[in-house]
C-alpha cells in the first residue's frame, strides 16, 4: 500500500513538471510522446539564427559528419564544431583534448596523427546504431555541408593560434566560401590573431561567467565589450546563464557587436532570448526547440 502511494505521488510530481515545462510565454505547448507541439498560435517571425551545438548532438554523436548533416537537414542555420591541431599539422574535429570520452581509446589529440584519429569509432558511446561514425577532419565536415545554401559552419578553435595556418589550408583546399564560415574561441589571442588573416570571416570571442568573492558574476558586459573590441572581434558568444538580459543585449548591440548565446535547450529560456533579440542561439536540438517556439526566420 505504501509503495503504491509513493509511486502515485512520484507520478503526480512528474506530470506536474511536464505540464510546467509545456508553457512558454504567449505559447501553449502540449507534450505528446516526448515531443511538444505549439497549439493555437501563429508562427513567430524572428531574425535570431539557430546553431546546432556540435551538430545535432542531442540525437547524434557530437562532432561527427553524421551529426553535422543531421543538424543541417533539420534546418539549422549553422552547425558548430570544435577543432584541434594534430601532431601532423592537420585540423581535426573533436571537443576534448583526448579521445577518451567519445571513443574506446584514450589518445591525446595533439600527440596523434590525423590517420590515428580517423580510425577511431566515435559513435558507439552515443548509441550502438552510430557504430562506425568517425572523428572527422575539418575538410570532411566542410565537404558534407549543403551545396547552394546559406547555412554555415561555426568553427570553435579549442587550441591556440598555432592552428591558423592549418585552417587556412583546409578552408582553401575545400574551396569553401568565406561567407559560410564563422570562428569562435575562448582564447582571446586566437580571435586577435585570426582576424587579420581572415578579415572577411566573422570571429566572436567566447565567454562564460563566474562569481567573484563578493558573489557578483564576472566579467561585466562593459569588460566583455572592451576586450572584444580590442581583439577586433565581430561579436561576443556568451553563456546564456547569469547576466544576459535585455540591457546586456542592448549594450552589446549599441557597441556594434553581434551577440550569440550558448547552449540553450530550454524553450522558455530560448523564448526569452529571442524576445531580447540576440543574434544567434546555440542548442543541442535546433529543430526541436524551434518547433517549441513555432519560430520562423524573418
Amino acid at each position: 500500500m505504501l509503495e503504491r502511494l509513493i509511486l502515485r505521488l512520484n507520478l503526480k510530481s512528474r506530470i506536474m513538471k511536464e505540464i510546467r515545462s509545456c508553457f512558454v510565454p504567449g505559447i501553449l505547448l502540449l507534450s505528446v510522446a516526448g515531443s511538444a507541439q505549439p497549439l493555437n498560435t501563429e508562427p513567430q517571425q524572428s531574425p535570431t539564427e539557430w546553431v546546432g551545438h556540435r551538430g545535432a548532438s542531442y540525437d547524434a554523436p557530437e562532432n561527427t559528419v553524421e551529426s553535422a548533416r543531421l543538424a543541417w537537414e533539420r534546418g539549422a542555420d549553422g552547425v558548430e564544431v570544435d577543432v584541434y591541431l594534430t601532431a601532423d599539422d592537420q585540423v581535426v574535429v573533436i571537443h576534448d583534448k583526448t579521445t577518451k570520452r567519445t571513443t574506446p581509446v584514450d589518445l591525446k589529440v595533439a600527440d596523434s596523427t590525423l590517420a590515428d584519429l580517423l580510425r577511431l569509432d566515435a559513435g558507439s558511446w552515443k548509441d550502438p546504431k552510430w557504430e562506425g561514425s568517425r572523428i572527422p577532419s575539418l575538410s570532411q565536415v566542410l565537404d558534407a555541408a549543403p551545396q547552394d545554401s546559406e547555412s554555415y559552419l561555426v568553427i570553435e578553435i579549442k587550441c591556440g593560434p598555432e592552428i591558423i595556418p592549418a585552417l587556412q589550408r583546409a578552408i582553401a583546399e575545400a574551396c569553401f566560401p568565406y561567407d559560410r564560415i564563422r570562428f569562435i574561441s575562448f582564447n582571446w589571442d586566437v580571435i586577435h590573431q585570426i582576424k587579420p588573416v581572415f578579415p572577411d570571416i566573422s570571429a566572436l570571442w567566447l565567454s562564460g561567467f563566474k562569481k567573484n568573492q563578493e558573489g557578483v558574476l564576472e566579467p561585466s558586459v562593459d569588460t566583455l565589450i572592451a576586450k572584444a573590441q580590442l581583439a577586433g572581434a565581430d561579436g561576443l558568444d556568451v553563456s546564456h546563464t547569469g547576466v544576459v538580459d535585455a540591457e546586456f543585449v542592448e549594450k552589446v548591440h549599441d557597441a556594434g557587436l553581434l551577440l550569440w548565446v550558448y547552449t540553450v535547450n530550454d524553450p522558455i529560456r530560448a523564448q526569452t532570448l529571442v524576445d531580447f533579440h540576440v543574434d544567434s542561439i546555440t542548442t543541442d536540438r535546433p529543430q526541436w526547440i524551434r518547433q517549441q517556439l513555432n519560430v520562423e526566420r524573418q
